[in-house]
């Protein structure tokens, strides 16, 4: 369920230059994204980004090791509206 709700909540992250952060893949405890990128414009095909994950039964835990502001903007875009997007107890 987690994949699904944070594959949506990419879906309504505003777009960059024309393009959406994709999930490029997952391991228990990482979250890789991709943003496609002009390589003729800025030098690289794609821009990366990884958050930690700490799953513990249904409580899923997101982490970042940034400086960057952007990096950081993106997080937590990211993480508001994936709270939104999944279920709770406590709702």
């Amino acid at each position: 369920m987690f994949l699904l709700a944070a594959e949506r909540v990419l879906q309504h992250l505003p777009p960059i230059r024309g393009q959406r952060w994709r999930i490029d893949g997952h391991t228990s405890d990482t979250l890789f994204l991709r943003l496609p990128c002009d390589l003729d414009r800025i030098g690289l095909a794609s821009l990366d980004q990884t958050f930690d994950l700490c799953v513990e039964g249904s409580t899923v835990q997101i982490g970042v090791f940034t400086r960057s502001d952007a990096c950081f903007d993106l997080y937590q875009q990211f993480t508001e509206l994936l709270d939104q997007w999944l279920p709770r107890s406590d709702r």
